[in-house]
């Protein structure tokens, strides 16, 4: 509908931001076929994704993103940061390093009801902590995969042997 409404006249990008907590094969149709960016909210340790009944809905959601891989869409994923995860920062870079995800992090923000996020928020020290340690994994990653080059060869050696 977009394509017969802009005729190409348009740039767009469709964008979706989910827990991924119910996924049957129209989602995953409907993931694949109708959006260009899929975001997953994973924040794998402190047990903050629950059901309205309390349970952990991490495995849940592991589960949907193997689904998601199986069918071909491409997805990434958000971390927030809490009190239940802050301190494991390394562990999250690694588990995302393994399955090839790209992520980012995102603080815990103040929530609709007042104190409705105390007991999981994160002090200015921490958060600047976190996003630090998250900056140096980001900047080892990137000299592992793009190592200085070695030191450089003088032309004028190889010349003179000559």
């Amino acid at each position: 509908m977009q394509e017969e409404v802009l005729h190409g006249k348009v740039s767009y990008v469709n964008s979706v931001q989910t827990n991924l907590t119910v996924l049957d094969d129209e989602r995953i149709r409907l993931l694949r076929d109708g959006f260009h960016q899929v975001g997953v909210s994973m924040d794998l340790y402190g047990g903050l994704r629950v059901n309205t009944q309390g349970r952990d809905l991490q495995d849940r959601i592991l589960s949907n993103m193997d689904r998601l891989r199986d069918a071909g869409v491409r997805f990434g994923c958000i971390t927030v940061l809490h009190r239940g995860n802050v301190d494991r920062i390394d562990e999250i870079w690694r588990f995302y390093e393994r399955a090839g995800i790209p992520f980012r992090t995102l603080p815990l923000f103040d929530g609709s009801e007042p104190d409705q996020n105390t007991a999981h928020e994160l002090t200015a020290d921490e958060i600047i902590s976190a996003l630090c340690r998250h900056a140096d994994l980001w900047l080892a990653r990137v000299r592992r995969q793009f190592p200085p080059a070695g030191p450089e060869r003088s032309t004028r050696s190889d010349h003179s042997a000559r």
